[in-house]
C-alpha cells in the first residue's frame, strides 16, 4: 500500500488526481492528463485494485475536488473570461483602451547584458501563453482568445540610450508618458511592450507596458519575478529553477465557464442580486464641474499621508473590533460620504485578486474581480455599531467573491447611464498588506500636505488607494478632472483625516453629529459663508443679475434637488416659459401678487423666477 501512496503523491506533483467513479468500481483521472508518462499509466494499471481499495477507505483521497482546473482541449481558439469580455468591449473606444494600460518600470543598478535580457524575455513569453494571446471574432462573430505560435509572434525589445541626455530622468518620464498613449491592437498584438533604457554607464531602466486584458496587479509582480529569475540564471550560466506551470490562462477561462453553471455559483449569484436589489444609489459629491454626457477618463492624482498616530489608531481600532485595516479605512470613507452628501445608502467598489485557487498563484492573466460593497448609514448610530455591521457585510462579500462582477452587471439589467461606471463611481483599494515599505523616504514635513502627483487616467469618478509605508499610510486619490475640481478633492482628503481623528477619539458619538471640520473651517462657515451682508448693484434687479449669470455660465449647474439638476440655461428657459404662460393666460401685469404653494424643490426656484420675470410680486 505504501507503493500506491507514492504513486498518488507523484501524480499529485504533476497535478494529476485519481478519483473513484460513481459506483466505486473504476478510476477516473483528472487534471494535467498530458503530463502522464507511459510508466505512470503502467503503474496505475498494475496497482488499480490497491488504488481503488485505498480510495474507498481513505477520506483524503476519496473526496473529489470540484474546483480542479483541468487542461482545456486543444482548439483553434478559446473562450474568454467574463472580465476579459468587459475589458474588450470598453477597449473598442480609444480613450477607454488607454485607461486599461498597465505601465511599470524598475531601475537596474548593475552592468547590463542586452543579449541576456532578450533571451530572458523570449523565455518569459514561451512560459506564459497569455503574453502571446490576441482577441478576435470567430466565424460566428464571437470574441475569443487566440494563442499565437512562438515562431510567428512578432515581439521585439526596444533598446534606448538616454545616458547622453541633459536630464535623463525627464527623458525617461516623457518616454513612458508617450508610450502609454499608444493604444494596443487587441486583434494583432502583441499586448506587451518592453524596453531597456540606458540611463548612465551603470544605471539602466527596465520598462514594460501590458494591457489589462492579459494582466492584473498580481501579474505584474509575477512577471517581474519570473523575468529576473531567467535573467540572473542565464547571466550566471546556471539552470533556471522556476516550477513548471500546471495550467495556462485559457484553462482557467474554460474552468470558469464550467463553474458558473454549478450550484455553488448559483448561491453566489443569488447573494449579489439580493445585495444589489432595488434602486442603486448614485454618489454625487458637490462639484463646480459638469459631468460630461459620455464618460471620460481624464484624471489627476493627489497624495497625502496618515501620520504614525492616525495610522496606528485605525489599525488598533480595526484589530480590537475584530476587523481588518481595510474595513477601518472603508468605514471612515463611508461616513465621510454620508456627511458630504447626506446619502445613507452607499456603494463603494473594491478589487480582489481572484486567485483563491492554488493553481493560480504563479499565473499571468486577468484574474482580478470587483466587489460592490453596499452599506447603509444610520445617522443615530455610532462608529462602533457601523463598523461591526460593515465588517459582517464585507466578510459575506468575500465569501461570495468568485462570482464575476462583469456578469453581475449584465444580470442586474441596469438602466445604463453612459456618463458613469455601472453600479458604483468610487473604488477603494488597500495595497500590499504584509509587504509594506520601511517608510524611510516619507518626508515628515510633507505628511500633512496634499501634493500633486500629476496627470493620470481615471477609470472612475474617484479611486482611493491606501498603502502601508513604515509607520505611515499613504493616501492617494485619482479623480476624473472633468467631474471634480482639485480644490474639492483636496478638501475631501483633509476632511477624511479630520473625520478619522473624530471617529476614533469618540466612537460612540452619533454619526450624524460627529465633526469633520477644523475650527478654522467652522468659523469660516459661521461668519463668512453665512454672512448676508452683500452689496448688490442698485440699478439692477434680481432678474437682471440672474440673466447675466446665464450669459456667463449657461452650462453650469444652477439648481440641484435630489437626483434632478438644472443648468442656468435650463432654469432660465423654464422660468421664461412660466412667465410667458402667466402673462398670456392670466394677464399678470407689473405689481400683481402671485401666490406660490410648493415644497422645497427645483420647481419652487423656477416659479419664483417665472413670477418675477412676468412682472409680478410673489408671496408664499
Amino acid at each position: 500500500m505504501e507503493k500506491v501512496k507514492d504513486i498518488l503523491q507523484e501524480l499529485s506533483k504533476k497535478k494529476v488526481y485519481l478519483f473513484l467513479d460513481e459506483n466505486g468500481c473504476d478510476i477516473l483521472a483528472k487534471g494535467r492528463i498530458s503530463a502522464l508518462t507511459d510508466q505512470d499509466k503502467t503503474d496505475i494499471i498494475t496497482c488499480k485494485k490497491q488504488i481503488i481499495e485505498l480510495l474507498l477507505h481513505n477520506k483524503k483521497f476519496k473526496e473529489v475536488n470540484p474546483n480542479l482546473i483541468e487542461e482545456a482541449p486543444q482548439l483553434e481558439s478559446y473562450p474568454i473570461s467574463d472580465a476579459q469580455r468587459r475589458i474588450w468591449i470598453l477597449s473598442q473606444f480609444e480613450e477607454a483602451n488607454l485607461a486599461y494600460h498597465m505601465p511599470f518600470h524598475v531601475e537596474i543598478n548593475v552592468m547590463f547584458d542586452f543579449d541576456v535580457f532578450k533571451r530572458a524575455m523570449t523565455s518569459l513569453i514561451d512560459r506564459h501563453e497569455v503574453l502571446r494571446t490576441v482577441f478576435r471574432e470567430d466565424s460566428e462573430g464571437k470574441i475569443r482568445q487566440w494563442i499565437l505560435d512562438k515562431e510567428f509572434f512578432n515581439f521585439k525589445v526596444n533598446e534606448l540610450d538616454f545616458s547622453l541626455e541633459t536630464n535623463s530622468e525627464d527623458r525617461l518620464r516623457d518616454y513612458i508618458d508617450n508610450d502609454n498613449r499608444l493604444p494596443f491592437n487587441l486583434e494583432q498584438g502583441p499586448l506587451l511592450r518592453a524596453s531597456i533604457i540606458k540611463m548612465s554607464s551603470s544605471r539602466f531602466a527596465f520598462y514594460y507596458n501590458m494591457h489589462h486584458i492579459i494582466s492584473d496587479g498580481w501579474s505584474m509582480e509575477v512577471l517581474s519575478k519570473d523575468f529576473m529569475t531567467y535573467y540572473e540564471s542565464y547571466l550566471a550560466d546556471r539552470d533556471v529553477t522556476l516550477p513548471e506551470l500546471g495550467i495556462q490562462y485559457k484553462d482557467y477561462a474554460f474552468w470558469q465557464l464550467k463553474e458558473l453553471s454549478s450550484s455553488s455559483s448559483e448561491k453566489h449569484r443569488t447573494y449579489w442580486l439580493d445585495s444589489l436589489s432595488g434602486e442603486l444609489p448614485l454618489l454625487n459629491f458637490p462639484s463646480q464641474g459638469i459631468r460630461p454626457k459620455i464618460k471620460t477618463y481624464n484624471g489627476h492624482r493627489l497624495r497625502t499621508y496618515l501620520d504614525p498616530s492616525q495610522s496606528n489608531n485605525i489599525k488598533k481600532f480595526s484589530q480590537e473590533s475584530g476587523g481588518s485595516l481595510f474595513m477601518g479605512l472603508l468605514a471612515v470613507w463611508n461616513v465621510l460620504c454620508y456627511r458630504y452628501t447626506g446619502q445613507e445608502d452607499i456603494i463603494i467598489g473594491s478589487p480582489v485578486a481572484g486567485r483563491d485557487h492554488p493553481d493560480l498563484e504563479n499565473q499571468l492573466g486577468c484574474y482580478v474581480n470587483t466587489l460592490a460593497l453596499r452599506n447603509r448609514i444610520n445617522p443615530e448610530g455610532n462608529f462602533h455599531m457601523f463598523f461591526n455591521g460593515l465588517k459582517e457585510r464585507t466578510l459575506n462579500a468575500y465569501s461570495h467573491q468568485m462570482y464575476p462582477f462583469d456578469r453581475l452587471v449584465e444580470e442586474l439589467e441596469l438602466h445604463r447611464d453612459i456618463s458613469r461606471s455601472p453600479v458604483f463611481d468610487v473604488m477603494l483599494t488597500l495595497h500590499n498588506i504584509g509587504e509594506a515599505s520601511d517608510g524611510k523616504f516619507v518626508d515628515e514635513e510633507e505628511v500633512n500636505e496634499i501634493s500633486v502627483v500629476g496627470g493620470d487616467i481615471s477609470k472612475f469618478d474617484m479611486s482611493l488607494e491606501f498603502k502601508e509605508e513604515g509607520n505611515y499610510i499613504s493616501f492617494m486619490i485619482t479623480y476624473n478632472s472633468d467631474v471634480y475640481h482639485q480644490s474639492m478633492v483636496e478638501g475631501l482628503m483633509r476632511h477624511y483625516k479630520q473625520l478619522l481623528n473624530s471617529l476614533l477619539s469618540n466612537p460612540t458619538e452619533k454619526l450624524g453629529q460627529v465633526e469633520y471640520l477644523n475650527k478654522g473651517e467652522q468659523t469660516e462657515l459661521l461668519y463668512t459663508f453665512n454672512s448676508t451682508n452683500v452689496d448688490y448693484p442698485k440699478d439692477k434687479t434680481i432678474v437682471d443679475l440672474f440673466e447675466e449669470q446665464v450669459e456667463k455660465t449657461p452650462d453650469h449647474i444652477a439648481v440641484v434637488f435630489e437626483e434632478e439638476e438644472l443648468t442656468y440655461r435650463e432654469l432660465n428657459e423654464k422660468a421664461n416659459q412660466l412667465a410667458s404662460y402667466l402673462r398670456k393666460d392670466y394677464d399678470i401685469s407689473l405689481g400683481d401678487l402671485v401666490g406660490v404653494k410648493l415644497d422645497r424643490n427645483q420647481w419652487l426656484i423656477v416659479s419664483i423666477l417665472g413670477v418675477l420675470k412676468a412682472g409680478g410680486h410673489m408671496y408664499q
